[in-house]
């Protein structure tokens, strides 16, 4: 798939904007394209589960993380802290860290892999 085919068949406008940034910052490769996919398939598996993925942080180490994006289970966790999702650049794919009891967020073009072995 090309670029320009998976822009075409993406319809969600959070995915296009990280999926265009991945294209402008790492070329528009084969390597690109998995990465939008990774973004995109990454985002509906933390709608209502807990993922396993890996991304490298700015310093260029390598991060596992533990994330989802599901309110039900961000609000278990958070307990009585607020639940709301910390302000962040659009720029920017923001998961809930299971790790960390907060709200991260990483580059796009950062993500490395899905552990897809393990939703939970």
């Amino acid at each position: 798939m090309s670029p320009t085919e998976f822009m075409e068949i993406t319809s969600d406008a959070e995915v296009r904007i990280l999926a265009s940034l991945v294209f402008s910052r790492d070329g528009k490769s084969d390597s690109a394209v998995r990465k939008a996919e990774m973004i995109r398939d990454l985002k509906a598996l933390m709608g209502s589960d807990i993922v396993h993925f890996y991304y490298r942080k700015t310093d260029g180490t390598l991060r596992g993380a533990y994330g989802t994006r599901d309110p039900d289970l961000i609000r278990e966790r958070m307990g009585d802290k607020e639940d709301r999702q910390r302000d962040r650049p659009l720029r920017t794919f923001a998961y809930y860290d299971i790790g960390r009891n907060d709200w991260r967020a990483f580059r796009p073009e950062s993500i490395v892999g899905i552990d897809r072995k393990y939703t939970v």
